[in-house]
């Protein structure tokens, strides 16, 4: 690791782990690739962040680093959605935007959210901030972008491991600003919560239900229920989430899933036993269109009586409905049938375990409660 004397001479940002080696600097984020990972040239160094905005918020007290800053984009690392657009002078940029928007609501269910940097009248940078995928290499991403338009095209080796993304800063921007323009680990976290990221499907289920049951519209969970559900669904994502393909679930098994959820006592559940079984079901059969609305109109019958635990509910389900369509979080195949199974045959009157080994930090941290 780099002295203090030498990156003051090198005049790099304070507050990250320098180091004149690549290799030493990617073994240390692998420690905790939740870090995050940059190379500077010059000087031809790379730092160790715990935190996107660690880096940002320790920019103003450095000199100027301009256009030699890179963030690296590790194998299996989550990342925004981006893409380096040429196009022909003619073409309008919002005509393609346009085209792109059409296609995430079309494929993921989301009204997407655009930052554009470095615009000519040539070319554009552009990141899908609410559309995280599981990494950029896997040609997922690359697939979404791609187009058949003759008018335009992307730059497709920006999809490669280990990727050095040029970072958009010019005369010591804000460092909320220079965070926007960042891919991994955002220094503002996407909120899966936000209502322009659930299906229209689920999303009109969800007001309908609402609306012949309690006439009126629904509930807006306040600020803190947010940040509550976003801890919550964060504790579960770091002990349940494997990157993994999942098998086919019979058509019978999935209607005796969603027919189990109405006998179940799903309100007596803990709070980290619903929040795995939400998991789970939003896991379960992406492939399915009919699953997940069947799924969510019988969580709702379930807690058609308490208004606010149905908000929740809907809030959890459809956060990780996306995150599991996205490739942002998926669960290993054998923790869903093993949660599926105990959730299908176990009395109504029992509250159903946790299949999932928790570690003595997960299972000691308190979780906060979705009902009453």
């Amino acid at each position: 690791m780099m002295l203090y004397s030498d990156q003051k001479k090198n005049d790099v940002p304070t507050g990250g782990k320098w180091y004149r080696d690549g290799d030493m600097a990617h073994a240390e984020y692998l420690k905790d690739p939740s870090q995050f990972l940059l190379l500077l040239n010059p000087p031809n160094c790379y730092a160790v962040y715990p935190t996107a905005s660690a880096f940002t918020y320790n920019l103003p007290d450095s000199k100027p680093i301009n256009q030699r800053a890179y963030e690296i984009i590790p194998m299996n690392a989550p990342c925004k959605a981006y893409a380096n657009l040429v196009f022909k002078p003619q073409v309008d940029l919002h005509t393609i935007l346009a085209h792109y928007k059409r296609k995430a609501m079309r494929e993921y269910g989301i009204d997407p959210l655009f930052e554009i940097s470095d615009l000519s009248d040539r070319s554009a940078r552009i990141i899908i901030s609410n559309m995280p995928l599981s990494n950029n290499h896997d040609g997922q991403m690359q697939g979404f972008f791609t187009s058949e338009d003759k008018l335009f095209s992307i730059d497709e080796s920006i999809y490669s491991l280990g990727y050095r993304r040029q970072i958009s800063i010019t005369d010591q921007q804000d460092p909320d600003h220079i965070a926007r323009f960042l891919v991994t680990n955002p220094a503002v976290p996407v909120l899966v919560n936000d209502q322009a990221l659930v299906s229209d499907a689920l999303k009109e289920l969800y007001k309908d239900f609402v609306r012949s049951r309690f006439n009126h519209e629904p509930m807006q969970l306040t600020h803190q229920q947010h940040a509550e559900i976003e801890a919550n669904a964060v504790q579960i994502q770091a002990t349940a989430s494997k990157r993994t393909h999942q098998a086919n679930i019979p058509r019978t098994k999935l209607d005796s899933i969603v027919s189990s959820i109405s006998t179940r006592n799903i309100p007596a559940m803990s709070t980290q036993e619903l929040y795995l079984l939400l998991a789970t079901l939003a896991n379960t059969a992406n492939d399915q269109p009919w699953f997940a609305p069947d799924v969510l109109h019988a969580l709702m019958t379930v807690y058609s009586q308490d208004e606010e635990a149905l908000a929740k509910v809907y809030t959890v389900f459809t956060k990780f409905r996306f995150l599991a369509i996205s490739g942002f979080f998926q669960m290993k195949c054998d923790h869903i049938y093993s949660m599926l199974d105990i959730f299908n045959t176990i009395p109504s009157h029992v509250v159903m375990p946790i299949p999932i080994n928790m570690t003595p930090d997960d299972t000691e941290t308190p979780m906060v409660a979705i009902g009453y």
